[in-house]
């Protein structure tokens, strides 16, 4: 039994057996054996974050992208296709299970058949949520413009397939939402929003823009919904490290966040479900499970449950797979990089292999004609090549004697005195390079910015606009006095 199929059977069991009633569903259940025929989903239809997105920010002005090796390359073709992973996304696998399609199409992509519209499209977006803010600090798709976009497609339904057909299509099929993660771990936790408000209040107001998301597709037709819980956010390699403390504990304060968003998500997922007409509702428990595996990892067949599976495992978001060790000698072998807007560089392979994307792809055997960069500017990877020869020519961390170690960090805090364009651009290029010491660097940079400063100041130092009205201000402010004291 693949995956798809395993996943599709609580989908089947939770959706089409449920009745009016909301079902909660565990992904336990999920691995049970058997999946029935599929006679209930004409289409799959995907809204919400990367968990889901098939490769629609490729086709937006946004930094968060994953179009590059080695992203896909366990997808058909062995390409990276703007999905966050190393092959199909959940999406991908439902629409297979179900029997519907073997990948789902991302509705931005310019080469979307008319014909592929009958049985689903995706419209989630890496990096999206349900806070607009979350959206509008990486420029993606937030899920006001999804639902806009699925406006879109029902007149291109309609088209395709007449409205009739295209009304009893919508109303049939399956409505994928994962929505919450980047809110409640990046826009709360890491940005503004906790100066502001309260975890309380603020997963009271997530739940209450995914109520109004749902309500709004349901005025559009659509009837059957499976929404997933966030994941155990405290447990992420990167909340880990972030604020993990010294031995990189689960962090208990982003967990508790994530419980309280799903505990009353599912709360509201059941009154929609008793007070919508013809609703189908799914909460599905993705937090519980995935726990279970992080906290019994040998029991599932894993080793490590704390780090990531590539790089130092400790910030980076990539799904690289490790393949082995270099066979050939870096020593005066020299590597190519190709800049985005074509310069040349020859660089030794010591100094390429700082970049653990670079080194997949050295191991890949992928370097033999250059290795494209097409993220970085020649101005930025004349920068980040600087800093890698550095790094590579200064004796080792337990062989530098003080003198040399403090001449280490004066040159980086040279390095980083830099205008704030090309700070984050540094900031962009060590994370797509994944290069752990300069991206902590250029990070460490811009939280030392931020430390100690008000509100309004982080605003001006960073120029980002206020979106509150002076009178919501006030009222959060006096809401949560505690917070400003």
């Amino acid at each position: 039994m693949n995956s798809g199929s395993n996943i599709l059977l609580a989908f089947w069991v939770v959706l089409v057996f449920c009745g009016t009633e909301a079902s909660t569903g565990d992904v336990g259940v999920l691995l049970s054996p058997g999946t029935p025929g599929n006679q209930a989903f004409p289409a799959v239809l995907a809204f919400g974050d990367s968990i889901l997105d098939t490769g629609n920010n490729d086709n937006v002005l946004t930094i968060t992208k994953c179009n590059f090796p080695p992203y896909g390359r366990d997808f058909p073709g062995g390409k990276a296709t703007g999905r966050f992973g190393n092959g199909k996304v959940l999406s991908d696998l439902i629409g297979e299970g179900l029997g519907i399609k073997s990948a789902l199409p991302a509705f931005l992509d310019p080469n979307l058949q008319s014909e592929e519209l009958a049985t689903g499209v995706c419209f989630a977006s890496g990096g999206s949520g349900l806070d607009p803010l979350t959206a509008k600090l990486q420029n993606v798709i937030s899920i006001t413009d999804q639902f806009n976009f699925f406006k879109q497609y029902i007149q291109k339904l309609e088209g395709t397939v007449g409205p009739e057909k295209a009304k009893a299509t919508i109303s049939d099929s399956l409505f994928l939402v994962s929505s919450g993660n980047n809110d409640i771990a990046i826009t709360y936790f890491v940005l503004l929003r906790n100066l502001l408000l309260d975890i309380d209040s603020y997963t009271t107001q997530l739940v209450s823009w995914a109520s109004t998301f749902i309500k709004d597709m349901h005025g559009l037709g659509a009837r059957k919904f499976a929404y997933l819980s966030t994941l155990p956010l405290g447990c992420l390699p990167a909340g880990r490290t972030v604020v993990g403390g010294l031995l990189r504990d689960c962090a208990a304060s982003a967990n508790e966040a994530a419980k309280m968003f799903n505990s009353k998500l599912e709360t509201e997922l059941n009154n929609l479900n008793s007070n919508l007409p013809g609703a189908k509702i799914v909460f599905i428990d993705v937090f519980n499970p995935l726990l279970n595996v992080i906290q019994n990892p040998n029991k599932f067949g894993f080793a490590d449950a704390s780090t990531g599976c590539c790089g130092t495992g400790m910030l980076e978001g990539y799904w690289n797979l490790q393949s082995g060790s270099i066979v050939m000698s870096s020593m005066g072998r020299k590597i190519t990089l190709r800049s985005s807007d074509g310069e040349d560089f020859e660089v030794d392979e010591a100094v390429a292999l700082e970049s653990q994307t670079i080194k997949h792809m050295v191991e890949d055997d992928c370097a033999d004609n250059g290795i494209p960069l097409p993220n970085v500017t020649s101005k930025i990877l004349s920068k980040v090549i600087e800093y890698c020869k550095k790094h590579v020519e200064a004796p080792k961390s337990d062989d530098r004697s003080a003198s040399v170690e403090d001449e280490l960090k004066s040159w980086d805090a040279d390095f980083v005195n830099v205008d704030q364009a090309t700070l984050f651009d540094l900031i962009l290029a060590a994370n797509y390079l994944n290069i752990k010491s300069l991206l902590d660097l250029t990070c460490q940079t811009v939280a030392d910015m931020i430390k100690g400063k008000t509100p309004e100041e982080i605003r001006k130092t960073f120029n980002i606009k206020n979106d509150f009205t002076p009178e919501e201000e006030e009222e959060v402010r006096r809401e949560n006095q505690w917070a400003f004291e």
